[in-house]
């Protein structure tokens, strides 16, 4: 027969599993032909590693498919079948038994049967009717967990089966351990970051959400979560010279009359409007509940990766939408503030300011509360070029912002075969709340890359121009008594016999 095995762990990476089942076999002195099952279709049958408690060796192993077992060593179905063809005859009665009683409730076209004896049976049929229907949904039922179980032992067949040759030094039952690398399994990380205050640091808790597809439910199972991947490749990267050409570009066609200005297009990144801070006192029906707190993760760093051993065992159900598991709660030190970027999106954003090595954590997704009020969810991933990286909280409609472009102005030739471009805008920043807000503003002026076209700054309106990439940045402190105006002025000089075009 195939001898059974169960999953009592399972090692998870990013997108494969380590899994070990266990079981135990009876095995006779001297040379054993058996069968064991648990390979799935999507484990990966080169990994298979057979381990035993006792003096056992392998003289042979084989892969087949459970189909090639005997009859009798097959997963029985024969039990089911049947009872799945009494229940369709059941149904049959009760359909057959449904319309007689219908029809000898119709005395329409008979005389003999007394008006007391006619109540009788029409009282009596709507309570008869309904036991019959109840009878029938039990039997459907009934049967769709039959045809289910028997889908899943059909599924068994079509799996591969461990042939092994053992030699056992004596007679007696064996504990055995099968270990392999299961490819439908994986896991996510999902942050939840809670704002507190101003004054408080971001409370985050780490978690993760597992699925596996191996068309079996892995029941009591201790699990262990890795951030890598041991299926990619581990080849050392090597190093090719990098050359340089002179590239001769194609003169450009001649353009109609008339300079058409290329549209900036941009979407802004989809963060949900900013909540209001709640008041504290929350009253006293909420004050009576407390958040549901799992137990976390053992973490440990191992040599090249981290590791998160869940506490107990968990059921991780096949195909379903994930199993959710807490890895780890702490706190962030944030700088929070506001940040606008108005060329783009002139929304004003709440940020928190984080130092990369105080979120040592790979990228995610993360869910965003301001105190209990969901505010939305954004992606969290630190920038390795900077020291510290901005997480969005949602957009705080306490500011509003404005970009006001004045139409450009293009004047004759101030030197000698020159135009000159004389733009000029103007940033509106207003704020409803009570108090102050320091507000960091973002934008830009073009920036050449042709030595024959020059831009000077008129007004920046005491703003820092980081020069390289033609970015502007303005801290400003923003009150409801007044509204607060930047203003950007700039020109721009190329021949005049060529085109600008600005990207």
């Amino acid at each position: 027969m195939v001898e059974k095995t169960k999953i009592v762990n399972a090692d998870i990476y990013r997108s494969s599993a380590v899994v070990k089942r266990r079981g135990t076999l009876t095995l006779e002195a001297g040379r054993n032909t058996v069968f064991i099952a648990g390979l799935t279709v999507s484990s990966l049958t080169d990994t298979m590693r057979l381990k035993f408690v006792g003096n056992v060796k392998a003289l042979d192993i084989n892969y087949i498919s459970a189909l090639d077992v005997d009859d009798d060593q097959r997963p029985e179905t024969t039990d089911i079948e049947k009872k799945i063809e009494n229940i369709d005859k059941e149904l049959e009665i009760c359909d057959k038994i449904k319309e007689l009683r219908e029809k000898n409730a119709d005395f329409t076209s008979r005389s003999d049967v007394s008006v007391e004896a006619q109540e009788k049976v029409i009282s009596e049929l709507p309570k008869q009717l309904m036991d019959l229907h109840a009878k029938t949904v039990e039997l459907n039922d009934t049967r769709k967990k039959m045809e289910e179980e028997l889908s899943r032992l059909q599924a068994v067949r079509n799996e591969t089966v461990i042939k092994a040759e053992l030699q056992a030094e004596t007679a007696g039952t064996y504990e055995f351990e099968l270990q392999y690398v299961e490819r439908k399994a994986s896991w996510t990380p999902l942050y939840e970051i809670r704002y507190i205050s101003e004054k408080q640091p971001l409370e985050v808790i780490m978690k993760a959400t597992i699925r596996q597809g191996t068309r079996e439910d892995w029941e009591k199972v201790r699990v262990t979560l890795f951030t890598g991947n041991p299926t990619v490749s581990n080849t050392i990267p090597v190093l090719v010279p990098s050359t340089l050409s002179v590239y001769e570009p194609t003169p450009p066609k001649p353009m109609a009359a008339g300079r058409g200005k290329m549209k900036l297009n941009a979407v802004a990144d989809g963060c949900a409007t900013f909540c209001e801070e709640a008041d504290a006192d929350m009253g006293s029906a909420d004050a009576l509940f407390s958040e549901a707190i799992m137990d976390n993760a053992v973490v440990s760093n191992e040599e090249t990766m981290t590791s998160y051993e869940l506490p107990g065992t968990r059921d991780i159900i096949h195909n379903s939408e994930g199993n959710s598991a807490e890895l780890q709660r702490f706190d962030v030190k944030s700088v929070y503030g506001w940040l606008t970027v108005p060329r783009l999106d002139t929304r004003c954003f709440m940020v928190a300011r984080i130092k990369n090595t105080d979120w040592p954590l790979p990228a995610a997704t993360a869910k965003i509360y301001i105190r209990d009020a969901y505010a939305g969810q954004v992606y969290v991933s630190t920038d390795p070029e900077k020291e510290e990286f901005e997480l969005s909280l949602g957009v705080d409609e306490r500011i509003s912002v404005s970009r006001k472009v004045s139409p450009d102005k293009v004047s004759g030739a101030f030197l000698k075969g020159t135009k000159t471009r004389k733009s000029e805008y103007i940033i509106r920043l207003s704020n409803s709340a009570s108090e102050p807000l320091t507000v960091t503003v973002k934008d830009s002026i073009p920036v050449s890359t042709d030595k024959s076209i020059t831009v000077e700054t008129d007004d920046i309106s005491d703003g820092k121009l980081e020069e390289k990439e033609g970015f502007l940045v303005w801290e400003r402190e923003v009150s409801s008594a007044k509204p607060t105006e930047i203003r950007v002025a700039y020109s721009i000089s190329w021949p005049k016999d060529k085109i600008l075009e600005e990207n």
